[in-house]
């Protein structure tokens, strides 16, 4: 791939125990909403619904809530669970990512 595109996942883990993928990315570099696109955009098997994210969440609003306000400020923990593409996803202000399949109903659960 060429272009300008930074890179936004640093590391993609997989937990077969439990369907679980963790991934990693700079939360001082990479908006966190850059950070699920990607994620998603990597995961998907081409037979998932590949809606845009905004039909799930709101991108910026999920980039002000896990950014911190101001660049001296170090985040600190917080997380927000959504479902998007068939994926159940938290993401972290340390950023962190945990994307498992929705298939199964873990979706179903509310908050954690």
């Amino acid at each position: 791939m060429t272009g300008g595109t930074p890179v936004a996942i640093e590391t993609l883990e997989y937990e077969p125990e439990t369907n679980t993928y963790r991934i990693a990315y700079d939360a001082g570099t990479t908006p966190p909403s850059l950070a699920v696109a990607s994620a998603l955009d990597s995961l998907s098997d081409g037979g998932r619904d590949d809606a845009p994210l905004y039909d799930a969440i709101d991108p910026d609003a999920l980039d002000r809530l896990l950014s911190p306000s101001d660049p001296a400020e170090t985040a600190d923990r917080r997380s927000v669970a959504f479902s998007a593409r068939g994926f159940r996803i938290t993401a972290s202000s340390r950023g962190y990512l945990e994307v498992r399949s929705d298939r199964d109903g873990d979706g179903a659960e509310g908050p954690e």
